[in-house]
């Protein structure tokens, strides 16, 4: 595969120059060219820019926040960037910024050299970026193992208490229902009232549960992921207040690709993470707070990535390591197995990743991955 380099520069002359001197006869290097730092995701998602020349006039941010954007991108964090300013025939440096390290190149610059030192840029990001993934699946595998076995136990117990529990509830309904068809003082049916009532809820609580714990074998189909999101949303819009409290944006390039899933599935947990998003927009308790969901889908090595991105209050960092937990919840009055469940569809069903990332007073990242060749069982 060749490697992409990115030039960033309003001044097409120096663009031309850094072409010159990264381009040779063996066309190991394809450029690309771009004015500003706009739109710059859309090139890092369609691209494999391998390394960044950025002219300091031709960014709009500081120089530091641009490299820290750039970091921080999924797709670029390792990248090595080279900035410069001014004019390149004014004898300006280049500053090499090599995974922290900093080196300079002054003009006019020997292209063999050039060429060299650029490549074992490459290089060394590739060594990084290769030890790094190796380094999370190796970490991902083995706590995917502990959480798995966790879960099964978890799930097992749950199941079975449950369904005790719901038989001795069934028969509270059944006796109080047959107790208020005969009973005619008023004080005595109010009671009876009431405990077929909380007898019902619990009932109904327990059926979540078993439901929960028991995902069954995913029926999979080819469906649009844009389609099944904007199903998800709807099951849940009538319950939700998004146009007063806040608004939901699907990007444009949340495209009309399909891959196989279990459509039901994908719906209730999908809808799980929406309402979480919606209910910590809405612990801010502030009415003229613009409270966003943003949705971005992502086509990426073989693989489609969902991105939801909301601003509300965030999550505390002892919290997300907990989130997924089976009765874990960080709200009131919450079952906490929203995410339990989200994670056995995403992860056990269709063999994908979710990923929790949040900042307090900020906001909140959920990033699901799910393969685009599905291998059914």
């Amino acid at each position: 595969m060749p490697h992409n380099i990115l030039i960033i520069d309003n001044n097409s002359e120096n663009r031309s120059y850094i072409k010159s001197l990264c381009l040779n006869e063996t066309n190991e290097y394809e450029v690309i060219e771009s004015e500003s730092d706009k739109n710059l995701d859309n090139i890092f998602q369609k691209q494999n820019i391998s390394i960044i020349f950025f002219n300091t006039k031709s960014i709009s941010k500081n120089i530091q926040n641009f490299i820290l954007d750039i970091k921080n991108n999924p797709n670029t964090n390792l990248i090595p960037l080279i900035a410069y300013g001014k004019q390149i025939s004014e004898r300006e440096k280049f500053i090499i910024i090599e995974l922290g390290a900093i080196d300079t190149f002054e003009m006019p610059i020997n292209p063999a050299y050039f060429r060299a030192r650029m490549k074992s840029c490459i290089i060394m990001s590739t060594i990084f970026e290769n030890f790094n993934n190796q380094h999370n699946a190796i970490e991902h595998d083995k706590n995917n193992f502990f959480y798995n076995e966790r879960l099964k136990i978890s799930q097992e117990l749950s199941m079975n208490l449950a369904n005790e529990i719901k038989d001795q509830f069934n028969y509270i309904l059944n006796t109080s229902t047959t107790l208020m068809k005969s009973c005619h003082e008023n004080n005595i049916a109010e009671k009876l009232q009431k405990i077929h009532q909380y007898a019902d809820s619990a009932c109904n609580i327990l059926n979540f549960m078993i439901e929960q714990t028991t995902l069954g074998e995913p029926n999979f189909q080819l469906i649009s992921i844009s389609d099944v999101v904007r199903e998800s949303i709807s099951t849940i819009r009538d319950n939700l207040k998004f146009n007063s409290l806040c608004k939901i944006r699907i990007f444009d390039n949340m495209y009309n690709y399909k891959i196989k899933i279990d459509r039901l599935k994908f719906q209730k947990a999908f809808a799980n993470i929406i309402i979480n998003s919606y209910e910590s927009i809405f612990e801010r308790n502030d009415s003229n707070f613009a409270g966003t969901i943003e949705i971005n889908g992502i086509l990426k090595d073989n693989h489609y990535i969902i991105l939801v991105r909301d601003n509300g209050v965030g999550i505390q960092n002892s919290a997300i390591l907990k989130l997924f937990n089976p009765f874990f919840s960080t709200k009131n009055n919450h079952k906490g197995m929203g995410l339990t469940y989200a994670r056995q569809v995403f992860e056990n069903s269709h063999h994908g990743t979710i990923k929790i990332e949040s900042e307090l007073l900020k906001g909140t990242l959920v990033t699901i991955e799910l393969p685009t060749n599905i291998k059914e069982n």
